[in-house]
């Protein structure tokens, strides 16, 4: 009977929950499984297998398994989304399925394209994701991602989860500016103004990472602001590597592309450009902020930085800057 069905399916869902807190997924997911076979209607079961697929998929190392578990992961949200479309934590876990089986693809599809052989370092066949997964990796885009961070938005507009996804989203340039509206709609100015206080008070103390944490989750609720974006920017700079640089200029690109008179901003930027030994477009970023304001010391400071290298030959430009970069990793 349905009862008898529904008992049976619950007790193994305890069984799950079980394994699950104790960080043993692979037993966690055969009971969830079970479950979900016992009762196929129920959309939490389908959620928590996926959440299993995805703590295997952090522990794997193997690129195509990594693909495959995430892959299996995406299908079973979508299973839960399907059973049950106006729960928030599907559209969760979907955004969150979806997104990292697009970024294990891409890790693998880079690991295929490093390989001189047709096999991998211990001379086996290099290893493929299972073919019948390959519908669901097809599936998976950036555009369905953020369609279902906005389904799961629409019903909880507040769930910082989702926002953060969306903003994740924003910052690798795979939203567009179509796109303004909807996000002008989610703005919550009032929900952003502590976050960005605890990254103020996090700056100060050097600890950019967790800085970086908090003006990402200003911006998830407000990605209009061209504050956070300045200050998440200095935040990446003071890495001092070429990654921390990289995020410094897409930062100070986005605070400028909304506030192009920001003086601050021309000043992210070109130490972000120097950072990266581009000397002539940082001496020109520091000309451009000090047009705005010709009294600022730090555009000074960086201007007259830059000139000692755009002195030099391409050459000798390009060998400081190794020398910089090498420096910096001792």
């Amino acid at each position: 009977s349905d009862e008898t069905g529904k008992e049976a399916a619950a007790a193994a869902k305890a069984k799950g929950t079980s394994h699950f807190s104790k960080a043993e997924y692979a037993d966690a997911l055969a009971a969830y499984q079970e479950a979900a076979s016992r009762d196929s209607t129920d959309h939490v079961f389908p959620s928590n297998i996926c959440a299993c697929y995805l703590e295997l998929a952090k522990k794997e190392y193997e690129e195509a398994k990594k693909v495959d578990l995430n892959a299996r992961a995406f299908l079973a949200s979508q299973q839960c989304v399907k059973l049950n479309a106006s729960w928030v934590k599907g559209h969760l876990r979907q955004a969150t399925a979806e997104a990292e089986l697009l970024a294990a693809v891409a890790a693998y599809e880079e690991r295929k394209a490093q390989r001189k052989e047709p096999t991998d370092f211990d001379g086996k066949p290099w290893p493929v994701p299972d073919p019948s997964l390959q519908p669901a990796i097809d599936a998976a885009s950036y555009a369905s991602c953020e369609a279902a961070c906005r389904a799961g938005l629409a019903l909880e507009a507040g769930n910082a989860a989702l926002r953060l996804r969306l903003q994740l989203l924003r910052d690798g340039g795979h939203v567009g500016e179509e796109k303004e509206a909807a996000d002008r709609a989610l703005v919550d100015a009032e929900a952003a103004a502590p976050l960005k206080a605890e990254g103020n008070k996090l700056f100060g103390e050097k600890k950019y990472t967790d800085a970086i944490e908090k003006y990402t989750a200003a911006l998830s609720f407000n990605p209009f602001d061209h504050v956070f974006y300045s200050n998440r920017s200095a935040c990446y700079a003071a890495q001092d590597d070429e990654g921390g640089y990289k995020n410094a200029l897409r930062d100070a690109d986005a605070c400028l592309k909304i506030s192009p008179t920001f003086v601050k901003g021309h000043s992210r930027r070109s130490t972000a450009l120097f950072g990266l030994g581009r000397y002539a477009d940082a001496e020109a970023a520091a000309a451009a902020g000090l047009e705005g304001d010709p009294e600022s010391a730090a555009l000074k400071e960086l201007l007259a930085a830059a000139k000692v290298e755009t002195a030099e030959s391409p050459e000798v430009q390009a060998q400081m800057h190794n020398m910089r970069v090498e420096r910096s990793k001792n």
